[in-house]
């Protein structure tokens, strides 16, 4: 793959899994002019497949609003999903199937991006990247140096998906992100991202 406009053209006509049988318009990524951080989500919905971006939504205006405030510019970031097309039923899939498909499609835009930072929103985009069995809400705001192929280390770090900010919280629960209301769950999120300008600067000294 020589470019980002050869991958987007390879992605919106990818037929490698059964997801695309039910959905005609997978959504690729939208990346700015200077991409040093890449954030990996976990599905398109309703939303993204008609306007064929991710994060456009009613999540993704949560997440776009907690990078803005961070300081972050749009020519800064690289947003893309684990997966390219709508799940059914807009439930992430059980299977391996369309995670298998679409790693290809995400390893080649780490490779031709090369992102100084990696951030997986959301618990399915933890999994699926990294490979971990560590829970989202115990992970996020973690930041690990990680080693992909050939070598290339990039800052990794898991934060909240908004649509898990967005629902309320259980009081009963043991563990204190699932404690959190709506409000400070986006709070949290918003302060995971808020520490991604400061990496940045640690990368130049």
């Amino acid at each position: 793959m020589n470019s980002l406009d050869e991958l987007k053209a390879k992605i919106t006509t990818c037929h490698a899994c059964y997801l695309r049988k039910h959905y005609d318009k997978p959504v690729p990524f939208i990346c700015g002019d200077n991409p040093e951080v890449m954030f990996i989500g976990e599905a398109p919905g309703a939303d993204e497949v008609e306007k064929g971006k991710p994060f456009v939504g009613r999540s993704g205006k949560m997440l776009q609003t907690a990078i803005r405030m961070s300081g972050l510019t749009f020519d800064q970031i690289f947003v893309t999903n684990i997966i390219c097309c709508r799940p059914l039923n807009n439930v992430f899939p059980d299977d391996n199937e369309p995670i298998l498909a679409c790693r290809p499609w995400i390893d080649a835009q780490i490779q031709l991006v090369k992102p100084k930072i990696i951030v997986a929103v959301g618990g399915q985009a933890h999994r699926h990247f990294r490979g971990s069995a560590e829970g989202i809400t115990k992970a996020c705001g973690n930041w690990q140096l990680y080693t992909l192929e050939g070598d290339y280390q990039v800052w990794y770090m898991p934060t909240l998906h908004p649509s898990f900010c967005l629902r309320g919280g259980d009081p009963n629960s043991t563990n204190a992100v699932m404690k959190l209301d709506s409000k400070g769950k986006e709070a949290l999120l918003r302060a995971h991202i808020a520490t991604i300008p400061n990496k940045l600067k640690e990368l130049v000294k």
